[in-house]
């Protein structure tokens, strides 16, 4: 509601979805706000690393004429972070080979969620000049790419929040001569790939800051493939898996 007319103020609902360490979730608190011509308010009591879930719910008076009808809002989520900076953190790789007539097989940690997505950087040196290869897929951890020359690249693969196209956590650069950087991103390289968050594949689902979903792991669907059954076509299409 835009108007203000016939509002007797607004309710916000905050749900705690996600707490570091496995903490408690589920609980909700609630804020009254008596102003029926607000559009803002600061939550001061929120938990840093914590996401939540705010709904906002208008408030009409228990008289004639709209007799205490109300009027509430899709839940919209939010982390708090720290200082503002995004919890970027490192994610392990797993493999990483060349094969003649093929290409170069990348393989990283795989996330336990499934609103995450990931895209995968190359460049010929180990600390700058990166291009994403791949558009956000959710799929993975597993990609080739075929047009690799042998020995020649760097790789580097960034985990994404589908829902708000957040950055989440990235790889040091590898490649098949080096092997792993001794190091993690440097700064300037890493605000490079992760400074510009990407456009989100779920665009009907919004998030400010960092919003993450708690789910169960994925299921392979078969033996030689790492992703889930539904998204095996997919994979294969972009070359995220190598099974037939």
């Amino acid at each position: 509601m835009n108007d203000a007319a016939g509002l007797s103020g607004f309710r916000i609902d905050r749900e705690a979805i996600y707490r570091p360490n496995n903490g408690p979730v589920g609980d909700v608190t609630s804020f009254n706000v008596n102003n029926p011509n607000a559009r803002v308010y600061t939550d001061t009591s929120i938990e840093l690393q914590t996401v939540y879930n705010y709904t906002v719910t208008a408030l009409t008076p228990p008289s004639f004429p709209f007799f205490g009808k109300e009027a509430s809002s899709f839940p919209r989520t939010f982390k708090a972070v720290i200082n503002g900076q995004r919890p970027i953190t490192e994610v392990a790789w797993s493999d990483m080979f060349w094969t003649a007539g093929q290409g170069t097989q990348l393989l990283w940690d795989p996330s336990n969620d499934l609103l995450r997505g990931w895209a995968v950087f190359r460049s010929v040196h180990r600390d700058s000049d990166y291009i994403q290869l791949t558009p956000i897929v959710n799929a993975g951890p597993i990609y080739l790419d075929a047009s690799a020359q042998h020995n020649r690249y760097w790789y580097v693969a960034v985990e994404y929040d589908l829902r708000s196209g957040e950055p989440i956590r990235y790889t040091r650069p590898r490649s098949v001569a080096g092997g792993i950087a001794p190091n993690a991103v440097d700064a300037s390289l890493r605000g490079a790939l992760l400074a510009t968050k990407q456009s989100p594949l779920l665009p009907e689902e919004t998030a400010s800051q960092t919003a993450l979903a708690v789910t169960g792991p994925m299921t392979p669907a078969h033996p030689s493939c790492r992703l889930p059954a539904n998204r095996c076509a997919l994979a294969k299409a972009l070359k995220w898996c190598q099974s037939r």
